[in-house]
């Protein structure tokens, strides 16, 4: 074996790494996974999320968000969510089964003085995010700290697929047995 993909503590090595990654390289793809969970009507809801924390010990990632956001409702409902990441260059994807928790107020406001001015905007505008309005001029920007919330994802599985040639491979790590992992057929 002369490929991190084809042995599972290397492929689990290398999933943490690149999560790493998308904390501090502004082109790693894990930067901004996709982030799907179960909607208002049981149908699924996805889209792109900017990573700000990786705890490998820990087995968890987490992002922020505005706290009026539907999402925060949805996972109040159902914490069961996913995150995934394409890594093109390395032909490797990466999927998270999680269990997500929504975090703020007093739990999170000593976060708020290292969010760069620019993201702080993202938290306070009226009417909240996903509401009705009448056209784009009516949103007022608003900067409202207590609108911080941070989604810590408990990872309890890791899907990874890499689609190199000849042989494609593809690892399951779980939870539940301490991320010992297992191959799947790709």
């Amino acid at each position: 074996m002369s490929n991190w993909f084809e042995d599972l503590g290397a492929t689990l090595d290398m999933v943490w790494h690149r999560l790493e990654a998308g904390l501090s390289e502004d082109g790693a793809a894990a930067r901004y996974p996709a982030f799907a969970n179960v909607g208002v009507n049981d149908g699924a809801e996805a889209r792109i999320v900017r990573l700000r924390g990786v705890d490998r010990d820990l087995g968890r990632v987490e992002f922020h968000t505005d706290l009026m956001s539907d999402k925060v409702d949805q996972l109040a409902r159902n914490p069961c969510a996913s995150l995934l990441i394409w890594e093109a260059p390395l032909g490797f994807q990466i999927r998270l089964r999680v269990w997500a928790t929504v975090l703020s107020g007093a739990a999170v406001a000593h976060l708020w003085p290292d969010i760069p001015p620019p993201s702080q905007r993202a938290y306070g505008g009226m009417p909240p995010p996903g509401q009705p309005m009448a056209g784009p001029e009516v949103h007022e920007r608003a900067i409202d700290p207590a609108r911080l919330a941070v989604v810590i994802c408990a990872v309890q599985a890791i899907d990874t697929v890499n689609l190199t040639e000849p042989r494609h491979h593809r690892a399951l790590f779980q939870r539940k047995d301490d991320f010992a992992g297992r191959w799947l057929a790709p």
